[in-house]
């Protein structure tokens, strides 16, 4: 027996209190932890485990009980979720829940309605939510107010152009029938007039519908339109026929670069790539480091980019393009410090089988997590696991970040068994600072049969034994309702999503933070 396991005699551990979706041990979260997970992960979608009426109907019982138990906090978790997990629907759901509850859920709802409500959809999807019947209140009241109150404040040319709709019910037009805002300059009587009625008040000068009202009528070309009648240049897409190339080149030389990242098979069915002289302007822009550090996004959206261009098998020179970017992409990537880290992505079939953005399944999304964490801190303990941990033989750090991830995301372990890696590293007698686990949290093969102990029994003895002072981070990619630990172990956090602040988050806890103390430090 070491020294330290004398010091530390081991512990009783905490009974289960829950069952997760397969009906096997676990524990619960605490209220708090409910909600973040709910906000952040912000899913109505379909996962392995559960179907989408399920969450649907799951998720916003849950949102809707915080509520009532805890206002503020729901309040702050939502507009944290919104802006910095970029997540839109469960935020949505949280903010009409908050404003059909008592006078201290409509205070925090009306604080933050505007930083919710960031675009003509959200507005849209708003109302749509006050009139669904899920809700005591309707669209009436606080909400009409706040919603006609928006339209007057933060209502612009190019949302008005944007979000207009034609015979959509929850248009804006339909929208602004419905509030009856009151403008209070002439400018917003004018977008009002416009989006109402078709009409333009000559008096008001409201540049960007006018070059609109040109491009329409064929007075003027979309280049034109945009570099110097200042239309947005996302406007003028869905105006332009798909198929019209001379346009569409034209267009390439004022794209912005996120817009460039996100259009590259929109240019190519217009057929933009096949003027060679064209995509080597579009590669040297998407490559350009400069772009690249300005542009401040992580590995996930250049990802995202080359999968599509590789389905689509677009130009090779263009996708060549992005897996440089992707590659210079890990500058961007927040500094965890001089730490001992393990990265150890669960490559399970549930995960394989849950796809959480478009083609993005679970399984890619560990093996980019995993692939850039180890590009960035090379000395890395990379430990894919199933129901054992996998080799990863033939994947080198040193081998491109699109090879690892792919790598990884393909390998496949058959059930889920969080303990395996914190056993391997008892095993090898590998101290950590940090372990970080990416899963779905179902872990199957824990705590019964032929598995004598789960995660929790697993980490205690580690930390007991090899590392007293190691912390555990569990990136939870889909929401599953229980967890492998219970609230009361603090060397083990939670951190909910899959969009990339969630690394931003895993520099928070790595410092010794929770989740839920950065939603309660947010100022609403």
């Amino acid at each position: 027996m070491s020294r330290l396991s004398k010091a530390f005699p081991a512990r009783t551990l905490p009974v289960p209190d829950a069952r997760n979706h397969e009906g096997y041990p676990a524990y619960s979260p605490t209220d708090e932890e409910a909600v973040a997970e709910l906000l952040f992960l912000g899913t109505f979608g379909h996962t392995y485990y559960a179907s989408d009426q399920e969450w649907s109907e799951s998720t916003t019982a849950a949102i809707r009980k915080a509520v009532i138990q805890d206002p503020l906090f729901v309040a702050k978790a939502s507009l944290l979720a919104r802006q910095e997990g970029f997540v839109r629907s469960a935020p949505l759901v949280a903010l009409v829940s908050l404003l059909s509850e008592g006078p201290r859920a409509k205070i925090v709802g009306e604080k933050i309605f505007s930083r919710i409500i960031r675009t003509g959809d959200d507005l849209r999807n708003f109302v749509g939510l006050t009139q669904s019947g899920q809700f005591r209140q309707g669209f009436g009241g606080i909400a009409r107010r706040l919603a006609a109150q928006w339209l007057n404040e933060e209502l612009t040319e190019y949302q008005a152009i944007k979000y207009a709709g034609s015979g959509d019910r929850l248009s804006l037009r339909n929208i602004l029938r419905l509030a009856h805002p009151h403008p209070d300059n002439p400018t917003q009587n004018a977008i009002f007039q416009w989006l109402v009625r078709g009409t333009l008040d000559n008096s008001v000068p409201l540049p960007m519908i006018e070059s609109l009202e040109r491009l329409e009528q064929g007075r003027i070309d979309p280049a034109t339109a945009i570099e110097e009648g200042q239309l947005p240049f996302e406007a003028v897409m869905p105006r332009i026929a798909r198929g019209d190339t001379l346009v569409w080149k034209a267009l390439l030389k004022h794209a912005p670069y996120m817009f460039l990242l996100r259009s590259l098979n929109a240019f190519d069915r217009a057929g933009v790539w096949k003027d060679d002289r064209l995509v080597a302007m579009a590669a040297a822009r998407i490559k350009d480091p400069g772009r690249v550090a300005k542009a401040m996004q992580f590995p996930f959206r250049y990802y995202q980019a080359a999968q599509v261009l590789e389905w689509t098998q677009t130009s090779p020179r263009l996708i060549a393009a992005v897996y440089d970017a992707l590659e210079l992409s890990l500058s961007n990537l927040p500094d965890l410090g001089a730490i001992r880290l393990a990265i150890a992505p669960d490559v399970s079939g549930s995960m394989a089988d849950t796809a959480i953005a478009g083609h993005t399944t679970a399984a890619d999304m560990a093996g980019l997590f995993t692939a850039a964490l180890w590009k960035r801190y090379p000395d890395a303990a990379v430990l894919p696991f199933g129901t054992a941990v996998l080799p990863t033989r033939g994947v080198r750090v040193r081998d491109s970040l699109m090879t690892i991830a792919q790598t990884i995301g393909r390998l496949r372990g058959g059930g889920t068994d969080l303990a395996a890696p914190i056993e391997w590293l008892q095993a090898k007698n590998q101290a950590l600072d940090l372990f970080i686990g990416l899963t779905d949290s179902e872990d199957w093969g824990a705590g019964y049969g032929w598995r004598r102990e789960g995660f929790l029994a697993a980490w205690s003895k580690y930390r007991q034994t090899v590392a007293p002072a190691a912390q555990a981070v569990l990136i939870q990619l889909v929401p599953s309702g229980t967890r492998v630990s219970p609230a009361s172990e603090p060397s083990v956090h939670y951190v909910y999503g899959w969009s990339d602040s969630v690394l931003r988050y895993v520099a928070y806890v790595a410092q010794g933070r929770t989740m839920a103390a950065r939603i309660r430090s947010t100022e609403i």
